[in-house]
């Protein structure tokens, strides 16, 4: 799941990059894109993805007349909020559960607080974070 949370930034970027190259069918191709990339995903997994792609059509339609910051970061959270990360905390969320791996880990510490604006689990290592699972 951490390569669908990390296609969801992509996907932001790119739209960011060029808002008015992605039209609601291009966006319907995306998701159909990475549904049939390689392992069945499950309901919730693409319940996340099509939650990202509603996101992207929603920083098209904010910055489809308008110059966004070079930072498409930036420009993500101006056009969304916090909350527009969200469908790529909780892929990185279903990555951990299913993985527990230490890069999964760590995404989800950084992807927690960029939707929540505070810290995940502060001051736990990975290691004693597996040892209470």
């Amino acid at each position: 799941m951490l390569r669908l949370a990390r296609a969801v930034d992509a996907l932001y970027e790119s739209i960011v990059s060029d808002p008015r190259g992605w039209t609601d069918e291009r966006l319907a191709e995306w998701v159909a894109e990475i549904a049939s990339e390689g392992e069945a995903l499950s309901r919730e997994v693409l319940k996340q993805v099509r939650s990202g792609m509603r996101n992207g059509r929603r920083i098209r339609k904010y910055w489809i007349d308008q110059q966004p910051p070079q930072d498409w970061e930036m420009a993500v959270d101006q056009a969304l909020g916090g909350m527009g990360w969200d469908p790529g905390l909780r892929l990185a969320m279903l990555d951990l559960e299913s993985s527990a791996d230490p890069e999964a880990f760590d995404e989800v510490r950084r992807r927690y607080r960029m939707v929540n604006s505070v810290p995940w689990l502060e001051g736990t290592s990975y290691d004693d974070w597996l040892k209470t699972r």
